[in-house]
């Protein structure tokens, strides 16, 4: 049987509070097992030759934008743009699957009917967990499509997430949601997925 790895990764911050970035972006890449490890050598690869550290994480943020990070302090724009090249073209030549979900989160305070100034701070208890509900409702979505996937293939899978300190709570806490079928009570086609989850 086959096995894939869905891969997720977020971009801005999911916490309806922050009011810096109204948009707030998950990715899923799926790939297959067969697949990964040869993308993964050869990612080290591209690293070695553009002399990037390869004991850390690679962080496009750090690397283009935060200006005080030690990667965008050892890259030249001409580096820059070789080394996106090579990751480039990697990624255009190995078979993955790709889904980028991107909530509004000034749409989401507007459907909640939040007003302007509300911070969750004196929310009830129960109440408090919902500035994440961003990250909660993309990171659902993110995983029934993943079910879905493996269901059309006819095959097994694993998930891999980077940590995100507290938000790690809120992907765990949807990840069990996802897998109970009780959660979704009245709702037949998630309550499938929950039980294929």
């Amino acid at each position: 049987m086959d096995k894939y790895t869905l891969y997720i990764d977020e971009s801005g911050a999911s916490n309806l509070n922050d009011r810096q970035d109204d948009i707030f972006i998950l990715v899923g890449i799926i790939i297959s097992d067969k697949a990964d490890q040869g993308f993964s050598n050869y990612f080290q690869f591209i690293k070695t030759r553009h002399e990037i550290n390869l004991d850390r994480n690679f962080h496009a943020v750090e690397f283009y934008e935060l200006k005080e990070s030690e990667q965008y302090k050892s890259v030249n724009n001409k580096k820059a743009r070789l080394f996106s090249y090579a990751v480039s073209s990697l990624i255009d030549t190995i078979p993955i699957t790709m889904a980028v979900y991107e909530m509004n989160k000034k749409e989401l305070r507007h459907i909640l009917k939040l007003p302007d100034d509300y911070d969750f701070k004196n929310a009830p208890m129960d109440h408090k967990a919902d500035k994440e509900i961003a990250y909660e409702l993309l990171a659902r979505r993110v995983f029934f499509d993943f079910v879905r996937f493996l269901r059309d293939k006819d095959a097994i899978g694993h998930i891999i997430a980077e940590s995100r300190r507290e938000s790690d709570i809120v992907l765990l806490k949807t990840f069990y949601d996802c897998k109970q079928e009780t959660t979704f009570v009245g709702r037949e086609r998630f309550r499938v997925y929950a039980k294929e989850f």
